[in-house]
């Protein structure tokens, strides 16, 4: 088909016009770009500008926190802040002095080792025994130094061969102990204080950084705090009897002095190039030497001051039973047992409760209301409560607990003299003093499941009359009184249950009264009057645990 040329022409002519609105439109697309592009260099300049904040290391709040415990600042974990992740590659297996180096030429920051970091540390086993022969570290044992004088034993060719297989990276070989606890592998990638703590943790070390420099140490010098008084409460309970020929005693010691076993257990567990010193007026005890026995010896103050510190109440309740006429044979504990109400229960490791034949320091257990068991003693007779108190002591720790009476009478008369001169002395009197009571001491200790151990150790006295001794006549006569007391000694221990309560039990005794009538002062026979009433002591011990 054939076209005009005007109809060529004014498509040429239509076809520029596009071209130049085309070409129109980009141009401002560009610089538009190229505006945001300036924009967003001049903003990210402005920000390089500008002086990065330092976040602080302490900052001030308003806000109240409650915490169970403090938080030290600890500098040593204040590591440079322009080393963040670390990752070392080493084939092989180095030495610390050569660990020191390599950290040194990498980080950028002086490593120490002190010289007991690169002591073996088979040089700090716990306990201060010195090497013998054969012994490890000793003169002659395998991996010993040589000594003065002494030329050292023929290199094993398998260490050469194992030294080669290790520049090559070989890891997993059989090393000698000595070699395997002094050379370490460098094959971390992470943070630097996690490289330094797996270090410490293989080498037994502690790391620090101080004057912008990381020491590692072997040896460390830490106070730990005793939670105790300064000195110790010891009893001791002795009981002997005598009967014809042969004699038996009993005795037990109450409690002892912490800080002495301390003395005794603290060497077990330092080296014997470590130091040990206990101040027991301070209450601190200062320990240098390899982290690993501090460690050891923090876990054991840690466990002491733990037990140590739990305060253990009890209640002390004595009771006298005077017994009425129907029940002179004795309680039937037996009965009592079966006839308790509200639920108690008595019962006891030993025999069956039998009446009148309760032996002296029978234990039994009760578990209920104290009430209860007032009420069912009550038909035996007339229930007073002599003595009530409630002692708190510690684990372990003894409490005494003595109610006491003094009475004085005469002992002896020495007959007066008649000197050379005719001077005459008269007779003089010696007194005694005579002491009844009771003596209880008791040593709880806290066992698993807050069961308790309690070792008792009882001593009870009372007079039964005071006879009286005449000689002479008129106004030579002489009057004497010796004493009858009844003696009772007895220790126990047991183990219980918080929320029950010891019953010590068969004591009794008998209070006799005798009263002469006499007309005329012994001339003519008189009358006497018999009157005896039979008690029963039952001492009742209820521990609890502070906090339970």
């Amino acid at each position: 088909m054939y076209l005009p040329k005007y109809y060529l022409y004014g498509i040429f002519i239509c076809s520029l016009l596009g071209l130049q609105a085309c070409s129109s439109t980009y141009e401002k697309v560009n610089n538009e770009m190229h505006k945001v592009s300036n924009e967003r260099i001049q903003q990210a300049q402005a920000l390089a500008r500008q002086t990065r904040s330092v976040t602080p290391l302490v900052s001030d709040e308003r806000v109240v926190r409650f915490t169970s415990r403090s938080i030290p600042l600890v500098r040593s974990a204040m590591l440079p802040a322009h080393i963040e992740q670390v990752t070392l590659r080493y084939p092989g297996r180095h030495s610390l002095s050569a660990i020191a180096d390599i950290l040194t030429r990498t980080l950028g920051v002086v490593v120490l080792m002190t010289p007991d970091a690169l002591q073996d540390p088979s040089l700090f086993r716990p306990g201060n025994v010195l090497a013998g022969p054969g012994a490890p570290g000793a003169p002659g044992a395998p991996g010993a130094t040589p000594g003065p004088g002494q030329q050292a034993a023929a290199t094993d060719p398998m260490d050469a061969v194992t030294d080669q297989a290790q520049k090559v990276g070989a890891s997993r070989l059989s090393l000698p102990a000595q070699r395997a606890n002094t050379s370490f592998e460098l094959n971390y990638s992470g943070s630097l204080s996690g490289f330094l703590d797996s270090i410490a943790s293989q080498a037994q070390l502690q790391w620090t950084y101080e004057d912008e420099r990381i020491v590692f140490r072997r040896v460390v010098t830490q106070f730990f705090h005793i939670k105790t008084l300064p000195g110790g409460l010891k009893g001791t309970s002795s009981f002997s009897s005598t009967s014809g020929t042969s004699t038996s005693s009993i005795t037990s010691e109450l409690g002892g002095d912490l800080w002495e076993a301390l003395r005794t257990t603290l060497p077990l567990l330092v080296s014997s190039n470590g130091q040990f010193l206990i101040d027991s007026r301070l209450g601190m005890i200062t320990v240098r030497d390899s982290i690993a026995n501090v460690a050891n010896v923090q876990r054991y103050i840690d466990q002491v001051n733990h037990l140590f510190l739990r305060q253990v109440s009890i209640q002390v309740e004595i009771l006298q039973v005077d017994l009425n006429l129907e029940a002179q044979s004795g309680i039937d504990w037996g009965g009592l047992a079966r006839t308790l109400s509200s639920g108690a229960v008595l019962r006891t490791s030993g025999p069956a409760f039998n009446s009148g034949a309760t032996t002296p320091g029978t234990v039994g257990i009760y578990k209920g209301e104290s009430q209860a068991l007032f009420k069912s003693l009550e038909r035996y007779g007339r229930v007073s409560n002599m003595y009530s108190a409630v002692l708190n002591t510690l684990h372990r720790q003894p409490v005494p607990l003595s109610v006491t009476n003094t009475r004085t009478y005469l002992r002896s008369v020495t007959a007066g003299t008649t000197g050379t001169n005719g001077i005459v002395t008269g007779p003089s009197l010696a007194v005694a003093d005579l002491i009844s009571g009771f003596n209880l001491s008791m040593l709880p200790a806290i066992l698993d499941s807050n069961r308790v151990l309690l070792e008792t150790s009882i001593g009870i006295s009372s007079l039964r009359e005071l006879t009286q001794y005449s000689t002479g006549t008129g106004n030579g006569q002489t009057i004497l009184q010796q004493p009858n007391v009844d003696n009772f000694q007895n220790v126990q221990r047991v183990t219980m249950n918080l929320g029950e309560t010891v019953v010590l039990l068969g004591y009794e005794y008998e209070d006799a009264r005798n009263s002469v009538t006499d007309v005329v002062k012994d001339k003519l026979p008189g009358s006497r009057l018999n009157v005896g009433n039979k008690k029963t002591v039952i001492i009742l011990l209820t521990p609890s645990l502070s906090g339970s």
